[in-house]
């Protein structure tokens, strides 16, 4: 719906004046005649911002004159045909004003002619709008939706000058800025761009009429995630001044993004719509003219404008039409819409890079290549940079293997093999930024004669957010040495202790994972085809009552090449390999078995060659399996009781070779990463 009042009114208008002189026969006043006046008004398009209360429709009309031996006449009225007796024969300068019900001038116009004992014809044409009024024009928008922002506003006059103008009234930081300046009277579009960082993100195009010595004003909402569900109209008057009643037509309020629509205004009672100057505008940027609007949207929320001219002075009229435009596709199968490359608007990818979505659905992104940190948002369908961070901010960004983060207490942990070691972070959601707390170095413990022991390099991170304990793998090792993500101190975070395993035949645990309710663990060793499943004992103990499944000791089927593991709940863990996914699940206490198994290329699926990361939603009942080898993600459904999986379908990624991926909090977006492209997948999922 328009944010703003619409007031129609006539607002373009001629007066014809006919002068003809007819000599009278009379003898007492030889050097005089009578004037014969004929006024017509004409008529225009309605606006969509004009003064309120300030009707536009021309009601009567002032007229002087001057002539010969100084003579003068002055006259109101609002018939359509006068007489004016008595005039002197000789040069006349005629002056007239039309105004309208109450008493504001509109127009103006001036004439001379040389009255004669012919018959004499003289025209005014009422072509100059008269006064200077104010334009004020409010914008606003949902501060919480946008960070950043900045707007660009520009002014085009009747004469097609455009011209930028900048808002008198700035207050970007709470979502609002005015735009207020004096303008001789007339006609103007105005267009306003509304950006978050670089990238625009809403827009409109409005007709605004300027009365002179009167206030136009009109508050714009720039929307950003909201859409009417009827279509506005148009209504315009031609040169005739017969109303036209015009609509847009061929959209919807909701429609499918990245496919091609056209959008047309209809007529019901004018045969000549070409005699109209049509432009359209999306998002504030003109993109097609004519009666016709072919264009391809992308997703999110959109506002179509459509400003229309007539051929009469100050005719313009404008009409809008917001819509939502979705992703189409089978519901929780991502849908590929972006690919950002490295370096667009300062995004730095770089091979072997990083990402974790924060809680507020911003994205934390860190490049081995660039050796940086960024917060991004993402925006119309791409990332745009927040804040970047680097060695030079004293953050811990070079060689980062790992980032965890905890959505309840909002820390952030980077592992890097700089060190190697872990930098603590604290995320505050207001600003959109980083604070850097701690930092461990690789002692994982300290002996009572004052040696340590250390870790060579490390792998990935896993948090049991019951108490704070902070796990990391060390590749060639069992060790899982701990800190305290909820620690206050230095000291606290580095807590010189570690797990292990008194698994001598086991080359490494290479990840691991931890059930939602924060019971149950998972550990795994690609090498070894292994997989050991924990469950938390009486001593709050949650790496213990483990459970081994090796392909090769246990004879457990199809855990070679293991590589990934993701709990779907407290009773049911996956576990992806070289080409397939089995399901685990705890039958009864401490018992665990071995349940689904899902094969590449068998019973229905596609191709899932080298599954290197597995991802569940929140909820658990959706799994995304991240294939690296078929460069596809396979997608499957699992039952929010049991945990029995079923297939939905794929995504395949074209040459991109995925190595890391996540799910953003609100379920809406997937992005990956990939160790051997310098650029971003953005994927949508459809609900």
């Amino acid at each position: 719906m328009k944010k703003h009042q619409i007031i129609s009114g006539r607002i373009a208008f001629a007066i014809v004046i006919m002068a003809l002189l007819i000599l009278s026969g009379c003898k007492e006043n030889p050097g005089r005649s009578t004037l014969h006046l004929a006024l017509q008004s004409g008529s225009s398009k309605e606006k969509s911002l004009v003064p309120v209360g300030i009707p536009l429709a021309v009601e009567h009309f002032l007229i002087q004159g001057t002539g010969p031996d100084n003579s003068t006449f002055s006259l109101e009225s609002s018939k359509a045909n006068l007489e004016i007796e008595g005039l002197l024969i000789g040069n006349w300068n005629l002056y007239a004003v039309g105004q309208n019900s109450s008493g504001v001038d509109l127009v103006e116009g001036t004439t001379s002619f040389q009255l004669t004992l012919e018959p004499t014809n003289a025209v005014i044409q009422l072509d100059t709008l008269k006064g200077t009024g104010t334009m004020t024009l409010n914008f606003q928008w949902d501060v919480s939706k946008i960070s950043n922002a900045a707007i660009e506003l520009s002014i085009t006059n009747q004469d097609g000058v455009k011209t930028s103008v900048t808002p008198t009234v700035n207050n970007l930081a709470n979502g609002a800025v005015t735009y207020s300046a004096f303008y001789p009277a007339g006609s103007y579009l105005v267009q306003a761009r509304l950006y978050s960082g670089t990238i625009a993100v809403s827009g409109c195009a409005e007709a605004v009429r300027v009365v002179g010595n009167k206030i136009t004003e009109g508050t714009i909402i720039l929307d950003l995630d909201k859409y009417a569900e009827i279509p506005s109209s148009l209504t315009l008057v031609n040169k005739a001044g017969t109303p036209i009643e015009c609509s847009i037509s061929g959209l919807s309020s909701s429609m499918v993004a990245m496919q091609k629509v056209t959008a047309e205004i209809t007529t019901s009672n004018i045969a000549d719509k070409g005699s109209l100057d049509i432009s359209w505008y999306l998002d504030g940027e003109q993109i097609a003219t004519g009666l016709s609007c072919p264009f391809t949207p992308t997703s999110g929320t959109h506002r179509l404008d459509v400003i229309a001219k007539g051929a009469l002075l100050a005719s313009s009229g404008s009409a809008s039409f917001p819509f939502q435009a979705t992703v189409a596709g089978t519901a929780n199968i991502p849908v590929l819409v972006t690919e950002v490359v490295d370096g667009t608007e300062g995004l730095y990818v770089g091979g072997k890079a990083k990402i974790a979505f924060l809680p507020d659905g911003k994205v934390l992104l860190a490049s081995t290549t660039h050796n940086s940190l960024q917060v991004c948002r993402i925006v119309r369908d791409t990332l745009e940079v927040m804040h970047t961070y680097t060695i030079n901010d004293n953050f811990n960004t070079t060689s980062i293997t790992d980032i965890l983060v905890d959505p309840n207490s909002y820390r952030v942990a980077i592992a890097d093999n700089t060190t190697p070691g872990i930098g603590l972070y604290q995320y505050d959601a207001s600003d959109s930024s980083l604070t850097k707390l701690f930092y461990r170095n690789n002692v994982k413990y300290t002996k009572t004669d004052g040696t340590t022991l250390t870790f060579p390099s490390i792998d990935k991170l896993a948090l049991d957010s019951s108490d704070g304990t902070l796990y990391c793998t060390v590749p060639l090792s069992t060790d899982l040495p701990k800190s305290n993500a909820y620690a206050s101190t230095q000291t606290d975070f580095q807590t010189n202790s570690f797990s292990y395993f008194f698994l001598s035949s086991l080359a490494e645990i290479s990840g691991m994972a931890i059930s939602p309710g924060n019971t149950k663990a998972a550990l795994f060793s690609t090498p070894d085809g292994f997989l050991k499943i924990c469950t938390r004992d009486n001593s709050d103990t949650l790496l213990a009552n483990d459970k081994n499944f090796s392909a090769e000791e246990n004879e457990t089927p199809y855990l070679k090449g293991i590589r990934s593991v993701a709990f779907l709940n407290e009773n049911n863990v996956v576990c992806g390999t070289a080409n397939a996914l089995n399901r685990f699940e705890n039958t009864n206490s401490l018992t665990w078995e071995q349940k689904d198994v899902w094969i590449s290329g068998q019973d229905g699926i596609d191709n899932m060659q080298g599954i290197t990361q597995l991802l569940a939603n929140p909820e658990g009942t959706i799994l995304y399996a991240i294939c690296q080898d078929s460069k596809n993600i396979n997608c499957f459904q699992a039952d929010s009781t049991s945990g029995e999986l079923s297939y939905l379908g794929s995504t395949p990624l074209g040459s991109f070779i995925p190595s890391e991926a996540d799910i953003s909090p609100d379920k809406e977006f997937l992005v990956l990463v990939s160790n051997a492209s310098n650029k971003i997948l953005l994927c949508r999922i459809p609900q």
